[in-house]
């Protein structure tokens, strides 16, 4: 049997690089191990469910955030063996199939706290076993870039010393795809050039703070909005959220890693090797991760959304679409229901996927008349459909709209 990798090469719009750099871990990872990487089967994201060539083992350490046909999130073709080193979802409730093929696949490496106590709701044997990016080797060549800024959090501004401010570089890990030239793997390496030179990195993006951290770089991390998503691997590297900004330490040391390191790159070389006797490394990686507060499954979207409704006018439209069926517009459903039970789901609209969501078939954008979607809030709900949905509300003078997935910056008139 072949070993696999995941890559995106179905893509359109804005792009996070940060998805390519965590396909570059298991690459590093292949390379660990002594497995040739010329000999890797690369199966494209949405191709997991309908995969049919030589059978193959696949690290699962991504997040999926998607649903694919049946409203299922894993059950990938009977053609992939699963490896699930650091798996990380969204929605709290798990289809009956999914709860089986995830136990069939025992034991479950979970990237944080939340997806590990999905496991333990539904009685699957699970550990947290974090980040693989936190695997990279360090750099060893003499770093003089200065200090680099990778999505820099706006509340942040007001904080950054000023002697500081004169030798920051202002970056992003977040690019339209007609910017970019090539392969986007290709593209990823030459931007990490980039960030391996600085002295310094200023990020709220996790997936520049651990691959920085596992090199060797000085990092401060810090998000307006806590994230789930750190839930664990805050053990490894302070999150600043907005609350904490001032009491950022802004000359941080380069932190000491390799020991935890060498203890993730043990467990997932075994467990690619199909070697699940890992309980002693299992009880290592829960010394290093009971300090975490586990209770902080905060999911920042939701919060944003939170506050977004609070702050829009009583007399606004009483029914909403969701558009983009993922597991992002099940906790939307889920909070309108709660929370705004008088507001009903009229549509749902999905470019893909042709499903029966919460009663309502989807459909395209096309198919729902205009003025039944100006008589509605539309919540966008993956940040894929965004670049549709901006065209579309725009050529149709549509304004009651949020974009749940960029946590709040890109809202229509929403009446406020």
């Amino acid at each position: 049997m072949r070993y696999a990798n995941l890559k995106y090469g179905r893509r359109n719009g804005r792009i996070n690089i940060g998805d390519d750099i965590q396909i570059l871990a298991i690459e590093n990872l292949y390379r660990h191990a002594g497995i040739e990487y010329e000999d890797v089967v690369r199966i494209e994201l949405s191709d997991l469910w309908t995969y049919d060539g030589e059978p193959v083992i696949l690290p699962i350490s991504f997040p999926i955030i998607s649903y694919h046909s049946d409203l299922n999130i894993t059950c990938f073709s009977p053609k992939i063996h699963p490896v699930f080193l650091a798996l990380s979802i969204l929605s709290p409730e798990l289809s009956t199939d999914d709860v089986a093929y995830l136990k069939q696949y025992e034991p479950i490496g979970c990237r944080e706290f939340h997806t590990y106590r999905i496991m333990q709701k539904y009685g699957i044997d699970a550990y947290l076993f974090g980040c693989m990016t936190l695997t990279f080797p360090c750099v060893t060549h003499a770093r003089t870039g200065g200090i680099i800024c990778v999505d820099f959090p706006e509340g942040l501004k007001t904080y950054l010393p000023q002697e500081y401010r004169g030798r920051c570089q202002f970056l992003s890990n977040a690019f339209d795809i007609r910017d970019v030239e090539g392969d986007v793997e290709v593209f990823t390496k030459k931007i990490w050039e980039i960030y391996e030179q600085a002295e310094l990195i200023i990020t709220s993006r996790m997936h520049v703070a651990l691959p920085c951290i596992a090199k060797g770089i000085p990092v401060i991390f810090a998000k307006d909005r806590y994230s789930y998503r750190f839930n664990g691997i805050d053990c490894i590297v302070k999150v600043y959220s907005e609350g904490e900004y001032a009491d950022i330490d802004w000359t941080p040391e380069r932190k000491e890693i390799q020991t935890v390191k060498e203890l993730l790159l043990s467990v997932a070389q075994k467990r690619i090797q199909l070697n699940d006797q890992i309980s002693e490394e299992r009880a290592l990686l829960q010394r290093i991760y009971v300090k975490a507060d586990a209770g902080k499954d905060r999911v920042e979207n939701m919060e944003a959304l939170e506050e977004f409704m609070e702050k829009r006018s009583a007399d606004g439209h009483r029914q909403y679409v969701i558009w983009s069926v993922t597991q992002t517009a099940e906790l939307v459903y889920r909070f309108m229901q709660e929370h705004y039970g008088d507001m009903c789901l009229c549509d749902v609209i999905d470019k893909y996927k042709r499903v029966r969501y919460h009663g309502i078939d989807s459909k395209a954008c096309e198919d729902v008349p205009i003025d039944k979607m100006k008589d509605a809030l539309v919540l966008v709900c993956s940040d894929a459909a965004i670049p549709d949905a901006q065209r579309y509300f725009m050529e149709n003078a549509i304004t009651d709209y949020y974009f749940v997935c960029l946590n709040g910056m890109a809202i229509g008139n929403c009446n406020t």
